[in-house]
């Protein structure tokens, strides 16, 4: 393949919107189950304990529905402390209660306000980073999307320049022996691998497709012929990377495709298609501007 370069290619790890969610809810209900208990331990008033609890349909309420979300559930979390103190303002009277009921409503609702602004300032940032990024997390190549823009802008060079490109693509069977560990490490040496083995000028991709892997390498100024035999020493590189990790795969059994620019634009246009419904699927939320 192509001499060593691009040697410090960015390796990524991130969690999408929807795991971090899902990780600062687990880690908010452990923060309140503590609390609780702390409370209870303490021998605090239990209605008192159950008010500290409330807080946890409020924080779901704005953590999966923004400000909306957390002031209704702080309303009705705020009705429902008027309603186990029922019992002692039927008892005492309102006028003795009602400084504690306003200081406990106001708690709800500046915590469903300000946890809900929050939680939809952190969405709106991450889908304005999803709408930017063009690094695959599993091998720090670059994902589908980043192919669809590239292979725009080559086909606007051909056709202004009268240049040439070609597009290969590899597509690796799941290594599902693996474990999850092993299977990372394989990925990110794969990307390692690949990376180091392209020209500078050569854009190469990773992207997944149900349980199989996906390498696309836009080549520009690479004739169907150089392509051709780019793709048959990656597929020996990749074969040979997989039996270090004891992983069985033989080169004939990865399937690679080449199409060149202008010469086949409608392999082009399937190749990219492909790729532009994948990042469709990793991008939900910016959807819109992967679209043809």
């Amino acid at each position: 393949m192509r001499a060593m370069v691009d040697a410090t290619r960015p390796k990524t790890r991130s969690v999408s919107y929807t795991q971090a969610r899902g990780l600062v809810l687990l880690l908010g209900l452990v923060a309140l189950a503590v609390v609780a208990l702390i409370m209870y331990v303490r021998r605090v008033d239990p209605t008192e304990v159950s008010a500290t609890m409330f807080f946890l349909p409020v924080f779901v309420g704005f953590l999966f529905w923004g400000i909306r979300g957390g002031v209704t559930l702080g309303a009705l979390a705020t009705v429902a402390y008027i309603w186990i103190r029922s019992p002692a303002i039927d008892l005492i009277g309102w006028n003795e209660l009602v400084g504690l009921i306003i200081t406990r409503g106001a708690g709800y609702m500046a915590f469903g306000l300000i946890g809900g602004w929050a939680t939809e300032q952190l969405r709106d940032s991450i889908t304005k980073l999803d709408l930017y990024d063009q690094i695959d997390d599993a091998t720090g190549l670059f994902n589908a999307r980043s192919l669809v823009e590239t292979v725009d802008l080559e086909k606007s060079r051909s056709t202004r320049y009268e240049k040439i490109f070609s597009l290969v693509t590899a597509e690796l069977p799941a290594p599902g022996e693996l474990s999850r560990r092993a299977r990372r490490n394989f990925l990110t040496d794969l990307g390692d691998r690949v990376g180091r083995s392209v020209r500078a000028v050569d854009h190469a991709v990773h992207a997944k497709e149900g349980d199989n892997h996906l390498l696309a390498f836009v080549l520009p100024e690479t004739s169907a012929e150089g392509a051709r035999i780019f793709a048959g020493k990656l597929a020996e590189q990749v074969a040979d990377l997989a039996a270090e990790h004891h992983l069985h795969l033989e080169a004939s059994s990865i399937a690679t495709s080449v199409a060149s620019y202008p010469d086949d634009p409608e392999t082009v246009r399937r190749v990219v298609g492909r790729f532009r419904d994948i990042a469709a699927d990793e991008f939900p939320e910016a959807a819109d501007s992967i679209a043809d």
